[in-house]
């Protein structure tokens, strides 16, 4: 069973429910995220927090957005509930919506699935409840006055985990290149002069972020560092190394490593091993040079506005 990773919860005023940082100004809901759009495509079904009748649906926008574009427009189901509440379920997939406006469901029914239709660069599902319009946090914690709106209030997640690790023998540029989550490459040939190296985590409070390429020898032959980072989320951390002919046919290692804020220290979080081999003429006679070092970029989850 995949698992799902809440991202951004309520803005509290500066802080969440739980008095942390897992937020961004203005959020009015929660964000619950799948891994990538490989998930999606299994269809993570999305069931009603309560019972209630069907107010409002939108749907058949494109799903699988991984660029913010403030202008699209998501698929969405609203519950209104006899306690005044009402239920915002958003970024569905296109043509997954199983309820009419008019409908009466009960909770834990089938609405729809998780997708990233909308103001979104991510598969996840935004949910949000409103009184009157006005955003109400359903979750319980030392900065939110009042019980949670939960039948069973899930722990909240604040862990640093690494969630996946993967190595391509070409150049990957784009976010939307990792959320299709494309096969390893067994094999580095360095045809393109250039190989990435990426890792999706989760939690991330680092002085430091760095990754190391090793030879057969353990040797480090190439690096790169992002310094003090942070995020409330999942991310994606890109490395791009150059490929020349010169580098050691054989069994090659590609490592993340993490100083933790404070820590002192720092640690090895995620490895992948391949095997190297040069293409050296093909390498010698590219009319675009390699890359003169390497690079680490990072991707993540926009603010869709909500």
């Amino acid at each position: 069973m995949e698992e799902l990773f809440y991202g951004a919860y309520l803005d509290q005023g500066s802080r969440d429910y739980n008095c942390g940082f897992k937020f961004y100004s203005g959020h009015r809901g929660t964000d619950i995220l799948l891994r990538n759009f490989r998930v999606q495509d299994s269809g993570v079904t999305v069931v009603a927090a309560a019972a209630g009748h069907v107010a409002l649906t939108h749907d058949g926008e494109p799903d699988r957005n991984a660029v913010l574009n403030s202008q699209n427009q998501w698929n969405v189901v609203q519950i209104a509930h006899p306690d005044g509440l009402t239920s915002v379920y958003g970024h569905l997939r296109r043509g997954s919506i199983l309820v009419a406006p008019g409908q009466d469901v009960a909770a834990g029914a089938p609405l729809g699935q998780v997708g990233s239709s909308g103001f979104s660069n991510w598969p996840h599902l935004h949910f949000e409840v409103r009184r009157g319009g006005v955003p109400v946090d359903p979750w319980s914690g030392q900065c939110q006055v009042g019980g949670s709106l939960w039948t069973s209030q899930l722990t909240y997640q604040d862990a640093f985990r690494v969630l996946d690790i993967g190595v391509q023998d070409q150049r990957i540029t784009a976010q939307a290149e990792m959320l299709e989550r494309p096969p390893d490459s067994p094999k580095i040939t360095g045809a393109g002069g250039v190989m990435s190296f990426w890792a999706e985590l989760y939690n991330v409070r680092a002085e430091i972020l760095r990754t190391e390429l090793h030879d057969p020898a353990g040797v480090v032959v190439q690096s790169a560092e992002y310094q003090n980072f942070t995020t409330f989320s999942t991310v994606y951390a890109l490395a791009t190394y150059p490929v020349t002919a010169d580098l050691t046919a054989g069994r090659w290692k590609a490592v993340f490593l993490v100083r933790t804020l404070g820590g002192g220290v720092t640690v090895e979080i995620a490895k992948i091993e391949f095997t190297m081999e040069p293409q050296g003429i093909a390498l010698q006679a590219r009319p675009v040079p390699s890359p003169k070092r390497p690079t680490l970029v990072l991707f993540g989850p926009g603010r869709d506005s909500r």
